[in-house]
């Protein structure tokens, strides 16, 4: 079974000590998969030390600014009914690493194995100085820890739409969501599909993921439900699926095996409640 684990960072504000103002708080979440037979069994993997490397919450905070911190980490199962795991952990930042606000970040792309699907992901709460005119810098040090994070991402999995069910062209859509395909997708009545590109009035171009209401006897009409675009021509439909894929591997010099994982560029990203009180996902929920 699929398992998804997220991890929570927290970042303050101020210096340590009686003299420091206007202490705040910030945080934020990133969420990966893991093939495993229970959430317990994913939050173990957390803990879990790579070939001569450390744990990847270990690795993660060594990413860190000093006063940010992984506070802890749930665990849930995709797809079933069933309450959260949770744990704590406290793994602080590297002390030495100059902090200031945790917008700055590291945009990163994760290429799936065997699949031409990959994951952008942003690393937030970078150091000051491993960004340099507005690109990253780095070094020696941090680019190892880097490395090491990259290398245990191998061992994890990335959400992505299965690109191997059938397509087929979109002849004409109908106001009321009927679509005239040139070929069959295997989408029965119930379903879900994905409508690409749609061009309908004023040339523009619709589409997304819709519920299909029925499917005529040839398979090639097909009426989805929630579609409001009005009458259009062209594009694609293609069955949605979601699968679960591993984090692809590569291997460098000396036979080891890191994650297919690499920076593009450093990006500004919000966190949670910016340098507020940060009360977590469930206070936004009751709004």
């Amino acid at each position: 079974m699929t398992i998804k684990v997220t991890w929570f960072i927290q970042h303050e504000t101020g210096s340590p000590g009686a003299g420091s103002r206007g202490k705040r708080i910030a945080g934020f979440s990133e969420s990966w998969y893991y093939a495993g037979d229970n959430p317990q069994s994913a939050l173990n993997a957390l803990e879990a030390a790579g070939a001569g490397i450390a744990d990847i919450l270990s690795v993660r905070s060594q990413l860190l600014p000093a006063n940010s911190a992984v506070v802890g980490a749930r665990a849930i199962t995709v797809g079933l009914p069933g309450g959260t795991v949770a744990r704590e952990y406290l793994r602080i930042g590297k002390g030495e690493a100059t902090p200031d606000i945790p917008q700055m970040a590291l945009l990163c792309r994760a290429n799936g194995a065997g699949v031409p699907n990959h994951k952008l992901f942003s690393l937030r709460g970078v150091p000051d100085e491993m960004v340099r005119n507005g690109e990253y810098g780095g070094s020696r040090e941090y680019d190892v820890s880097l490395r090491n994070f990259f290398r245990q991402l191998a061992r994890w999995q990335i959400r992505c739409v299965d690109t191997t069910q059938p397509i087929a062209n979109v002849l004409s859509m109908a106001a009321d969501g009927t679509m005239i395909l040139d070929a069959p997708i295997a989408a029965p009545a119930g379903d879900v599909v994905n409508v690409l590109r749609v061009t309908v009035e004023g040339n523009r171009q619709r589409g997304g993921i819709f519920t299909v209401a029925s499917v005529d006897a040839t398979q090639l009409v097909v009426k989805v439900t929630g579609w409001k675009y009005g009458a259009g021509e062209g594009g694609k439909a293609r069955k949605h699926r979601i699968k679960f894929v591993n984090v692809a591997e590569k291997r460098e010099a000396g036979g080891v095996t890191d994650g297919d994982v690499r920076v593009l560029r450093a990006v500004p990203r919000k966190v949670g409640r910016p340098l507020s009180e940060y009360r977590g996902r469930n206070s936004h929920r009751g709004r």
